[in-house]
């Protein structure tokens, strides 16, 4: 799947033996009365661990649109019935509750995406694949370093499960501990002394902004 912030689309490939297959173009804001509506400037987009869903940034109109990838035998695939093809969710899109959301990764039970005002936007993934913001956190967000861009999911590390953040214009990393201790939904991002941000040493106008986590 291929984000095209120039269209508003998302270009969809299946994996063959001899490279890649295109399977189309889609519209990141889903379907209206059999017409593709768009979301503003998508930017990343997220397939959970399960394989069945996926999640793109649109920083334009501040939301995140949501799919359901189309597995064998599926009943769900309204638009496709090709394997690994795109059918929106309903709602198709969500409200992020921060300003210009960019980067985002997806757990098998939340979704955490960073935005342009220096946040990172908590998510809770239904049973359906549809996304809640976090109800546990007064606007849904908490704070991370300035102008923050890419963001992974770290588990099974020595200290714990965690979320990482590259902030672009405070070359550093921002470090989440997720809370499990949380009953219903799980993962959370805590608090307080949970959060740590380090250097990069990539100062700059341009600052870090990919990056890997290595178990």
């Amino acid at each position: 799947y291929v984000v095209n912030g120039n269209d508003n689309t998302i270009s969809q490939f299946s994996i063959t033996g001899n490279g890649l297959s295109a399977l189309g173009a889609m519209g990141t804001g889903g379907v209206t009365n059999n017409t593709l509506a768009v979301g503003s400037n998508p930017y990343y987009a997220a397939v959970d661990p399960s394989g069945r869903y996926l999640y793109v940034t649109n920083k334009g109109d501040n939301t995140i649109s949501q799919f359901k990838i189309c597995q064998v035998g599926d009943t769900v695939c309204t638009v496709t019935t090709v394997v690994g093809g795109l059918t929106p969710m309903n709602p198709a899109t969500v409200s992020v509750p921060a300003t210009g959301p960019v980067g985002i990764t997806a757990t098998d039970s939340a979704v955490f995406v960073t935005t342009a005002d220096g946040k990172v936007a908590q998510f809770v993934i239904g049973t359906d694949g549809t996304l809640t913001s976090n109800a546990n956190l007064n606007t849904g967000a908490v704070a991370a370093g300035t102008n923050p861009t890419a963001i992974v999911a770290g588990f099974g590390t020595p200290f714990g499960q965690r979320v990482y953040v590259t902030n672009k214009g405070s070359d550093s990393i921002s470090s989440y501990l997720l809370d499990a201790t949380a009953v219903v939904p799980y993962p959370l991002i805590s608090g307080g002394t949970d959060v740590t941000t380090v250097p990069t040493g990539g100062a700059g106008p341009t600052g870090p902004a990919g990056f890997a986590v290595f178990k």
